[in-house]
């Protein structure tokens, strides 16, 4: 019986390890989309820190589908044409650079990149 309390507790220690893993890539991910959309709509520095900012906000409660429409019709008031679609392709490439910024790519170790403290 105390052998499989270890395992339990062990896949439990496992499955909420890949969790925070998970919310720290979409938080980083969704933070590259701000400073991304940010870039293009001609923010300043503090301006795109502030909208990236939100962007991680938005991603927390939205789908990645609710936060491409939402970045588009941002760009879209700055007069730059970017459809939904072409915001999840950006939203896709950028999940990839989180993934090997927080080492989580090619059989990295979670937080063995110098920037994996946060997103």
């Amino acid at each position: 019986m105390v052998a499989l309390n270890k395992k339990a507790k062990g896949e439990e220690a496992k499955l909420s390890i890949g969790q925070e893993l998970a919310f720290k890539i979409k938080a980083r991910r969704n933070r590259l989309l701000g400073l991304w959309a940010a870039s293009r709509m001609g923010f300043d520095d503090d301006a795109s820190l502030d909208y990236a900012q939100g962007i991680v906000g938005q991603g927390v409660v939205a789908t990645d589908e609710e936060l491409a429409r939402l970045v588009s019709a941002d760009l879209s008031v700055s007069g730059i044409e970017d459809s939904a679609a072409g915001v999840v392709h950006e939203l896709n490439r950028l999940d990839e650079l989180a993934r090997m910024e927080l080492g989580a790519v090619d059989g990295g170790s979670p937080g063995s990149e110098s920037r994996a403290d946060g997103p």
